[in-house]
C-alpha cells in the first residue's frame, strides 16, 4: 500500500492492488489479514491481534456474515493455538450450520445477556435464522472445549444453536435467547454433553419447544443468574416442559429463574441411581398467582437433591396438561430429597392440593419445607416411600 509522498498527490487507497475495502464505515481501521494477503477494513472494536489470541470476524472477507465466519473459523482451526473469533458491535445475520471444531471460541460484546427488544442496549445481537441446529456435527464425534460468550441470539421460529450428541468441556457465558425453536437439544433430542459450564448472566425467553433438553453429566450449569420463560397458549403447549433432564447425572442446576405459564418447568427422567443430580437456589414458578403453572412445576422418576428453592403458583388445572399430576413436585420414581424449600399457592388453589405427591415406587425424603401461611402437604400412594419432618403433613391417597 502506497500513500503519496511530500509534494505529491495522494491517491486512493482502495485502488490499490493490497487492498480490500468492504463497505467502509465511520469507525473502521486498517488490519493486514495474512489468509488474503491484502489490508482489510475493520470496525475498531480492541485488540484483534494473533498475538493477542483473538481475530475480529470482520477482517475476514466475505459476500454476506456466513461468508465470513467460514473464513474466520477455517483461519482459527488452523493454528496450532485456536485465537478466539471476535465480534463487532453491529448485528449478524447467519443463515447456515457450522461445525465447531476443537478450541472453538467466539464471543461477542458487552451488554449482550438480555433481549433484543425495545428500550435495550446491546453490544451486538445475532439473527439466527437456520433451519435446525446452528452448531452441529456428526453422531460418535467428540468436540472438545467450545466458548460462547457475550452473544444475544434473536432467532427464527426454525433456529437452535445446537442439538449434536458429544459435547465436552463447553463454556458458555452471558448468553440470551429468544423466538427460536429451543437452545440446546430439542423436544426430540437431548444434547449429550459432559464437563460443560454455564456462567454469567442468561436471558432465554419465547421458546417454542423444550429450550434445555439436557444428558450427559458432571456438569455446573450455575450461572450467576439465568432467566428462562416463554408465554403460555402462545409458543407453548400446556403439557410442555421448559427444561428435560434425560439421563444427566452428577450434575448441579443452579441461580435458574423459571418461569411456568401454564406449561411445566422440569421433567427430570432417565439418570443413574444414586448419581444425582442437585437443583439449587432456584425459583422455579406460576408467572404469578393469578396466571400459573397449571399442573407441575417439576415432575421426576429419577434421584435428585431439590434444595433452597422457591417455588410457587402451581396445579390450577392439572387435568389441562393431560397427565396425572397430582402436586407441584410430582415424583413416579425414583429417590429423591427435598430440603429447604418455600411454596406459595396459586389463587384458587387449595393449600389441601398436595406440594409434593409421591407415586407407587418412589421414595422422597422431606424436611424443612416453609409455606406461605400453612403447612404444605405430602401425598403418598401405597407403594410409595416418605420420609418426612413435621414441617409438611403427610397423607396417604
Amino acid at each position: 500500500m502506497s500513500f503519496g509522498g511530500s509534494g505529491g498527490n495522494g491517491g486512493s487507497i482502495h485502488t490499490d492492488s493490497d487492498v480490500a475495502l468492504n463497505n467502509p464505515t465511520d469507525g473502521n481501521i486498517l488490519s493486514y489479514n495474512g489468509t488474503l494477503a491484502k489490508w482489510v477494513n475493520i470496525s475498531n472494536v480492541g485488540p484483534s491481534s494473533a498475538g493477542l489470541g483473538q481475530v475480529a470476524l470482520d477482517s475476514f472477507a466475505g459476500a454476506n456474515d456466513d461468508a465470513k465466519l467460514s473464513a474466520a473459523m477455517a483461519y482459527a482451526s488452523g493454528q496450532t493455538y485456536k485465537p478466539a473469533i471476535m465480534l463487532s458491535n453491529r448485528q449478524y445475520t447467519f443463515t447456515t450450520s457450522v461445525t465447531p471444531y476443537d478450541g472453538m471460541a467466539i464471543i461477542g460484546t458487552e451488554p449482550t445477556h438480555d433481549q433484543n427488544r425495545s428500550g435495550n442496549v446491546l453490544g451486538c445481537v445475532i439473527k439466527l435464522q437456520t433451519s435446525g441446529a446452528w452448531l452441529t456435527w456428526p453422531s460418535g464425534t467428540l468436540i472438545h472445549n467450545v466458548t460462547l460468550s457475550k452473544l444475544s441470539f434473536d432467532c427464527s421460529s426454525t433456529a437452535t444453536v445446537c442439538a449434536s450428541t458429544g459435547a465436552r468441556m463447553w463454556k458458555m457465558d452471558d448468553l440470551s435467547f429468544q423466538n427460536g425453536v429451543s437452545f440446546l437439544g430439542t423436544d426430540a433430542t437431548n444434547w449429550t454433553q459432559d464437563t460443560c459450564v454455564f456462567t454469567g448472566v442468561w436471558n432465554v425467553n419465547n421458546v417454542r419447544q423444550t429450550a434445555f433438553h439436557l444428558g450427559g453429566s458432571d456438569s455446573r450449569f450455575s450461572p450467576a443468574q439465568l432467566l428462562l420463560d416463554s408465554p403460555g397458549n402462545t409458543l407453548m403447549a400446556d403439557s410442555d416442559y421448559l427444561v428435560r433432564l434425560d439421563s444427566l447425572n452428577t450434575t448441579n442446576i443452579q441461580n435458574w429463574y423459571v418461569t411456568c405459564d401454564r406449561h411445566s418447568g422440569f421433567l427430570i427422567t432417565g439418570g443413574t441411581s444414586m448419581l444425582p443430580n442437585r437443583i439449587t437456589h432456584c425459583d422455579i414458578q406460576g408467572r404469578n398467582a393469578t396466571t400459573p403453572c397449571f399442573g407441575a412445576l417439576i415432575r421426576c422418576n429419577s434421584d435428585v437433591i431439590i434444595a433452597d428453592n422457591e417455588f410457587a403458583y402451581a396445579m390450577s388445572n392439572p387435568s389441562a396438561t393431560g397427565r396425572n399430576d397430582g402436586g407441584a413436585l410430582h415424583f413416579y420414581g425414583g429417590n429423591s430429597l427435598v430440603t429447604s424449600c418455600s411454596y406459595k399457592l396459586a389463587t384458587g388453589v387449595s393449600s389441601s392440593t398436595p406440594f409434593i405427591y409421591v407415586a407407587t415406587g418412589a421414595t422422597v425424603r422431606v424436611n424443612n419445607i416453609l409455606g406461605d401461611g400453612f403447612i404444605p402437604v405430602v401425598a403418598a400412594e401405597s407403594g410409595a416411600t416418605v420420609h418426612a419432618d413435621d414441617s409438611v403433613t403427610v397423607v396417604a391417597v
